[in-house]
């Protein structure tokens, strides 16, 4: 084979190596293997309420641990949330937990399809319209 053509394959392999790292993944740094993840479809913006009885259907022990852990994360941030429970770490029967969300995916993660960079409508997502939430109990306290 030629030089050129050898040259021309290595860098044609080298630039979507390249495209695979850069684009290729959401960055997951935010995740604790160590902990349990709990996924919560968001559709619409709104307050979202999680009760005890949504906790225990959903298989999560609610009497194993303290109220005062609890998480969740959106993008890889934590939000803020509001849990109605006594400030002696137990979560009753009666007690539940509201959090804001800011509503379904939006189309930002799309742009990197268009050469302008820009979707139709930055507002809606071309593949789904769920947005992902994560409930969880940390091993540690994080302010949003």
């Amino acid at each position: 084979m030629r030089k050129g053509v050898i040259l021309k394959r290595i860098l044609f392999i080298l630039s979507v190596l390249f495209c695979v790292s850069a684009f290729g993944q959401y960055p997951n740094e935010w995740i604790d293997y160590s902990q349990m993840y709990y996924r919560i479809p968001v559709t619409a913006a709104g307050v979202y309420k999680i009760t005890y009885a949504d906790l225990a259907a959903n298989g999560i022990s609610v009497g194993d641990f303290d109220h005062r852990y609890l998480q969740i994360v959106h993008d890889g941030k934590v939000i803020p949330i509001f849990v109605s429970a006594q400030p002696d770490g137990i979560f009753r029967n009666t007690d539940y937990i509201e959090f804001y969300a800011e509503g379904g995916n939006t189309g930002w993660q799309d742009s990197k399809l268009y050469y302008s960079g820009r979707s139709f409508n930055e507002n809606v997502s071309l593949y789904n319209d769920t947005a992902a939430y994560f409930l969880t109990i940390a091993n540690t306290l994080t302010s949003p």
